[in-house]
């Protein structure tokens, strides 16, 4: 019974985001979409907010949290002190199912790893949703 109930409900879940992806948001650019500050030529900053998007979600940030999220701690820290990168792992309907994506959380750890390699004294923040 409980696995007929979680088929219908991942299904309801499906239908819904189908029939309505959430692939653009008014005043959310495109290029807040993806944040690849960990392979740019930025230099090292206080903090670096490694983020990942929820499912179905465009970029590697997501239009529904990550951009707004990203904004916030912008303004609380100042833009200077923030490094931002997204987890672009596949985010669809499997890994959602599966309770999480498998190549999207070892992409997080070396993500963690790049970090920490390349900016020792920056706090790492991590941030996401399902």
């Amino acid at each position: 019974m409980r696995l007929s109930v979680n088929i219908f409900l991942s299904l309801l879940v499906f239908n819904s985001v189908w029939a309505h992806p959430p692939l653009i948001r008014p005043g959310v650019a495109v290029e807040h979409q993806n944040r690849n500050d960990l392979f740019g030529e930025t230099t090292c900053k206080k903090v670096t907010m490694i983020f990942a998007r929820g499912t179905f979600e465009p970029g590697n940030m997501g239009v529904l949290v990550g951009p707004d999220l990203e904004k916030a701690l912008a303004h609380e820290l100042g833009e200077s002190s923030l490094a931002v990168q997204g987890v672009a792992y596949p985010a669809d309907l499997g890994g959602y199912l599966d309770g999480g994506d498998a190549e999207g959380a070892s992409l997080l750890a070396a993500l963690v790893r790049r970090s920490l390699r390349l900016c020792p004294n920056s706090a790492v923040v991590l941030a996401g949703y399902r």
